[in-house]
């Protein structure tokens, strides 16, 4: 199991954790995925307590706050990778356990699988009103680009960025009052990516062609007006706009200006590079 925490400054201080787990084509136990439990927000204490309770509580409140405000769960080799009609019992097991394992204050945001990959993107309630959209991309990578053994889904993301006076991770806006902020206010785009690449040691080249297969399927799945227009389409539209005759032939896209345009990136799953050393 791999998790990671960071904090995003930009929607002052939510605090994001991702984990990747290879599943090997079986079902973890409840015991197995109870790690889960500690991405959980903690609730707050009571407000009726006694002195030396309190003053416990203010040194609490001082401390960092723990829990998770967005939470990425992401399997690999979750089912074997036979053709099916429906989808496995293991996958949905794996699925039972993330919902069950992050409680009901954490709703999800997209739930997604790809063969035997699966992804759980998750918000904790109490900010859910700051999420602006949420979309899905996959891609294969298995065998012809085709087959789903190998693969990677994705989540376009973008929210609301805070100010210190919204009081971050705490904000508890009405509906109303989110309704009434200006249409212009800054918006942080993230984009999340789980993703099971090429196996064994010498198809490194097949790994590096996966990621970049992976980051151009994915800028071309990018929902509308989530990217900024690219020079090459800003030049078309000045082209166009201008009465110019001349069509610049359509660009194709690496992955590189996606990556470029995000604020954060969150890639993880099983990626399979490794150290090429003696075992010795």
């Amino acid at each position: 199991n791999n998790d990671d925490k960071k904090k995003i400054k930009g929607l002052n201080d939510i605090t994001v954790s991702v984990v990747t787990w290879n599943l090997a084509e079986s079902s973890p136990s409840e015991e197995d995925a109870s790690f889960i439990r500690k991405f959980r927000y903690k609730k707050s204490s009571s407000p009726f307590l006694s002195s030396s309770r309190k003053r416990k509580k203010v040194k609490e409140d001082n401390a960092p706050s723990s829990g998770s405000d967005i939470v990425l769960i992401s399997g690999q080799e979750c089912e074997d990778i036979k053709p099916r009609r429906a989808e496995g019992r293991r996958s949905r097991e794996f699925r039972r356990l993330m919902i069950q394992g992050l409680g009901k204050e954490y709703v999800p945001l997209a739930l997604h699988s790809l063969g035997g990959v699966q992804f759980g993107l998750f918000c904790r309630r109490a900010i859910l009103h700051d999420v602006e959209s949420v979309n899905i991309g996959d891609v294969a990578c298995g065998v012809g680009n085709v087959f789903h053994n190998k693969g990677a889904i994705a989540a376009f993301v973008q929210m609301r960025a805070r100010n210190e006076k919204e009081g971050g991770g705490s904000s508890s806006l009405t509906q109303e009052q989110t309704s009434k902020r200006p249409a212009t206010a800054k918006s942080v785009r993230m984009l999340f990516i789980t993703a099971h690449l090429a196996a064994h040691v010498k198809n490194v080249e097949a790994r590096n062609m996966d990621f970049w297969r992976i980051a151009s399927e994915l800028e071309a799945q990018a929902p509308p007006r989530f990217l900024p227009p690219s020079p090459q389409r800003r030049s078309q539209l000045s082209s166009s706009s201008s009465g110019s005759s001349t069509s610049s032939p359509t660009a194709t896209t690496d992955g590189s200006y996606l990556m470029n345009s995000m604020d954060h990136i969150f890639f993880c799953g099983d990626l399979n590079y490794r150290l090429d050393l003696p075992r010795e």
